[in-house]
């Protein structure tokens, strides 16, 4: 029986080394490389990262695309009301969240600029969920583009910046629409770095798994075996599944970036299609990954608890406290880790 507690996953950090802002360039993220077998860290930045990896070897990157997915409005008495766009359930009707719940009744509505309004269709449910009815002209996500916000993580407390947010709240090679999230640990890679593995004679792929609250929701069970993940949308297009299965089979390794991928992954391999609900926990076998690279990720998080199915909680979490020694920048915008 697993005996795994929330608390088990815990580690205090000072504030100040929350990355509130990326750096000016993307590789000039510390990397911190954990080998699993020896138990061991070396510290170097992400701009050398080709250099652990040979001809041969297969790196899987998460092309999904953030949306500005938070709109941002008055109610008649003129309190704030926040309405943050989870996913869409049918046609022009979408799972969200809104800010204050319990005071937004069904049949509530609310208007923007460029023709968009929305809808309350449902009273307030356990889950904090609501649905609503977005009505609108022409493309949604180009009236968001206008109309909404990107959705920063609130722990970097600031408001999105208009300017460099939009674009560095996101991989280079971002393309499928649809997270309200990042997949973080693609923000390092830069056009060069990526030139530099495919004449190395890497493999690169990619998958799409759209970031939603399954990623980002807290933990609020005692034991880890009881929390309950909210589904993603996930697609592993057919070229990267062939070459993952023939990179399997000729033994060259496979380097997943990001939990979002490597959730992706493990879910097709356990005969998930499409969509997936699952939550990796200790103890795991991965069946896909030989190598993670991941960003420092929050205390008692789903994402924490990945990592440390992936390399062993007691060797995470003295990792973690070692780059806190060593001053790395933390979270989203922070530095990066390569687990081996």
């Amino acid at each position: 029986m697993n005996s795994l507690k929330l608390s088990d996953f815990d580690y205090t950090y000072p504030e100040d080394l929350v990355a509130s802002h990326p750096l000016p360039q993307r590789d000039a993220s510390q990397l911190m490389v954990l080998n699993r077998i020896h138990q061991t860290t070396r510290h170097h930045h992400f701009k050398e990262i080709a250099g652990f990896f040979k001809k041969g070897d297969m790196l899987i990157l998460n092309n999904s695309k953030v949306f500005p997915c938070r709109l941002i409005t008055k109610r008649k008495t003129g309190g704030k009301v926040e309405i943050f766009l989870v996913r869409p359930i049918k046609e022009n009707q979408w799972e969200v969240l809104m800010t204050p719940a319990k005071k937004i009744n069904c049949g509530d509505q609310f208007y923007f600029d460029h023709n968009l309004s929305v809808e309350v269709l449902d009273d307030y449910r356990k889950d904090g969920l609501r649905t609503l009815q977005i009505n609108y002209d022409g493309n949604l996500y180009s009236v968001l583009d206008l109309v909404g916000h990107v959705p920063i993580p609130p722990y970097l407390n600031r408001d999105a910046d208009k300017e460099f947010d939009p674009i560095r709240y996101q991989t280079i090679f971002a393309d499928k629409i649809g997270s309200v999230a990042a997949p973080t640990a693609g923000f390092h890679f830069t056009e060069e770095i990526l030139a530099q593995l495919r004449n190395l004679g890497v493999e690169v792929y990619f998958l799409t798994l759209h970031v939603g609250l399954g990623t980002f929701l807290p933990i609020r069970t005692d034991m880890i075996t009881q929390h309950k993940m909210h589904g993603e949308f996930y697609d592993i297009p057919g070229p990267t599944a062939q070459a993952i299965g023939l990179a399997k089979k000729e033994k060259r390794r496979v380097t997943v970036v990001g939990t979002t991928a490597m959730r992706a992954l493990e879910s097709a391999a356990s005969g998930s299609l499409g969509y997936t609900e699952k939550f990796i926990y200790p103890p795991y076998e991965f069946k896909v990954a030989d190598r993670l690279i991941t960003n420092f990720h929050q205390p008692k998080s789903t994402l924490l608890v990945l990592v440390s199915a992936f390399a062993g909680r007691e060797f995470i979490l003295q990792a973690y406290h070692e780059a806190i020694d060593n001053r790395y920048r933390l979270f989203s915008y922070g530095d990066a880790m390569m687990i081996e």
